[in-house]
């Protein structure tokens, strides 16, 4: 029991082992919410302040005032049944990661494919730079998209693998690809990894619910629920999905969608039409895409197309008005976006034409390109 001043009055609250729930019952009583890391407070109102966070505390800790004494039936109410898809063990109140912490020993299709995905970028490019490798999320991808496929909410092709595998390394070929746009995971490791579970499931990721399926309201700590997606001015891109950080899967969004149309500023809205304004391509609709501010009725030009735009499927660069592969190291450029790396281009003052070429070159992290 605690005392709080309010409005001038002095009054006590009852703290019970049902806490916010409790007082959330009584119409009588708020809840307080607070983020200490969030308290700004000038010297002047600093002892108000420090009355209000003592009161917070106590209401947040459950707490309701007197003659408002919770009854055997609220307090047990409140502190019955765990809150929707938590993870909780009966007699247990640690809050548990939805992913545990000892999935158990590592699939084998799993280690090769988070292997091909982390550590195979991060170690080829410390040896072009001849640095030592920095951190990689390998072990998480691991032990999460393990659990995973052991209980089946997934399932991964070895020839999907391979294949990615594959890709991965002929990327990463060389050192000229080494730079601020260094390549991400090539299309072959897009989608590979296909959901199971159907709507109204139970999930960990928006990766284990079938194509079309979001898992909505995942967290950490939080099941969620496979569920198609929603209409306009629903909340979207308000939760972090616990797997789909590790795959650096690009498709997740079109093959999971969490609105009809597209999320904006964590809101559902609806895609615009052909030839209106745009931003972004998400704007547009699936396989439309967003050039000179205004949405085509077709998606960016792949290789061997003709530039839309100057723009083209992603991996590929536009090089004379054509949609290519972006040139290796030591490749005659006009600019960044045609190389793997950088183009190290003559100094603006030499004595050349307009539309001299430059180089292809590596960059690593912290450096200048180097000077012709």
């Amino acid at each position: 029991m605690t005392d709080s001043h309010e409005g001038g009055k002095t009054g006590r609250f009852f703290c019970s082992e049902g806490g916010r729930e409790a007082l959330g019952s009584d119409p009588g009583t708020r809840n307080l919410v607070f983020s200490p890391s969030r308290l700004h407070v000038n010297s002047a109102q600093g002892a108000v302040v420090a009355l209000t966070l003592v009161a917070a505390l106590a209401i947040d800790a459950g707490c309701s005032k007197s003659g408002d004494k919770p009854g055997p039936d609220a307090a047990a109410s409140a502190s019955a049944a765990p809150r929707p898809f938590e993870t909780v063990v009966p007699g247990d109140e640690e809050i548990r990661p939805v992913y545990p912490a000892d999935a158990g020993p590592p699939d084998p299709i799993a280690q090769r494919l988070c292997d091909a995905i982390h550590e195979l970028p991060a170690k080829r490019s410390a040896e072009c730079c001849k640095t030592t490798p920095g951190f990689r999320a390998t072990s998480e991808c691991v032990r999460t998209l393990s659990f995973s496929l052991a209980s089946k909410a997934v399932t991964l092709a070895p020839e999907a693998v391979d294949a990615c595998i594959a890709a991965i390394t002929k990327a990463h070929e060389g050192c000229g690809w080494v730079g601020p746009r260094a390549p991400g995971a090539p299309i072959e490791c897009q989608g590979i990894v296909k959901g199971t579970l159907k709507q109204g499931e139970k999930c960990r990721s928006s990766h284990e619910c079938a194509e079309g399926l979001n898992c909505f309201n995942v967290g950490a700590t939080r099941m969620g629920v496979c569920a198609p997606p929603r209409p306009s001015r629903y909340a979207c891109k308000t939760a972090t999905d616990p797997l789909g950080g590790y795959l650096s899967d690009d498709t997740i969004d079109a093959a999971h969608p969490e609105c009809v149309g597209y999320c904006i500023t964590h809101v559902c809205a609806d895609t615009k039409p052909v030839g209106g304004a745009c931003k972004v391509a998400a704007e547009c609709g699936p396989n439309h895409a967003c050039v000179g501010g205004k949405c085509l009725g077709t998606p960016l030009p792949n290789r061997g197309e003709p530039c839309t735009g100057g723009e083209c499927v992603k991996g590929a660069a536009c090089i004379d008005g054509k949609c290519g592969e972006p040139r290796a190291e030591g490749e005659a450029c006009g600019s960044d976006l045609e190389c793997r790396g950088l183009c190290d281009k003559p100094d603006a003052g030499a004595k050349t034409d307009a539309g001299a070429s430059g180089k292809c070159v590596k960059r690593c992290e912290g450096t200048l390109p180097p000077k012709r």
